[in-house]
């Protein structure tokens, strides 16, 4: 079996840890060998079964293993992923058996598919993608490089998000609308018109929101603050 070192020991990197442990039970995949996070005090602690072995540079003593950055927030995920590539590290795309990818979709390096998403056809994930369980991402959607779409939320046929961009819970954006880069879906939003780059978004219709409330869905990216990884 391949060996994969998860990166981050928060919210979502232990669940990637346990869904590739239940994906091994249907179709054994992966040797986990454990944790990488930057946090002092997680450093050879046990979580679920499985030690944090070190910070990121630790990669360094598991030549043969491939990693996935299971970090939630994509600028942090963006620096992570340069810091390994710095060190030639190779990356896992990480998809449970239970998701559905119809013809033509095209998967980037590093992209991680939770239980029960679908991929619809002609579907383009950037790399280092992470789409959450339950999503429904429609044809020819296009999704740049670490974009995070969060559960149950639903990408309609023919969007656009371009890199770093976060999609919040339950969130929904309609058929061929454009979000720029590094903007954000509050949960729960419905995005009928395209968001401008580094745009926060909330509400039914989607609006741009700006001030505390702002702040707060912005901050809400990261769902790794329990544990979190340096850059």
């Amino acid at each position: 079996m391949k060996k994969l070192l998860v990166v981050g020991a928060g919210g979502f990197g232990r669940d990637v840890a346990g869904m590739v442990q239940h994906a091994n039970g249907i179709a054994p995949s992966w040797e986990l060998l454990g944790f990488l996070d930057d946090s002092p005090a997680l450093r050879g602690s046990w979580i679920h079964g499985l030690q944090v072995l070190g910070s990121l540079d630790a990669a360094q003593d598991y030549p043969d293993a491939q990693l996935a950055c299971c970090v939630a927030d994509s600028a942090l995920r963006t620096r992570l992923v340069q810091r390994g590539a710095r060190m030639g590290c190779r990356w896992a795309t990480v998809i449970h058996p239970t998701v559905v990818i119809l013809a033509g979709a095209v998967i980037g390096e590093g992209c991680i598919i939770c239980p029960y998403a679908m991929v619809k056809t002609g579907v383009a994930l950037g790399q280092h993608t992470h789409v959450n369980s339950h999503c429904s991402i429609g044809h020819q959607a296009v999704l740049g490089d670490f974009t995070t779409v969060s559960p149950h939320a639903v990408i309609a046929g023919s969007a656009r998000l371009s890199t770093g961009v976060f999609v919040g819970l339950n969130a929904s954006v309609l058929p061929r609308v454009q979000v720029g880069a590094h903007a954000v879906i509050g949960a729960g939003a419905v995005v009928n018109r395209d968001v401008a780059p580094g745009t926060v978004v909330a509400g039914v219709p989607a609006r741009p929101i700006e001030g505390r409330r702002a702040a707060l869905i912005a901050a809400a990216r990261s769902t790794d603050a329990d544990a979190p990884t340096g850059s």
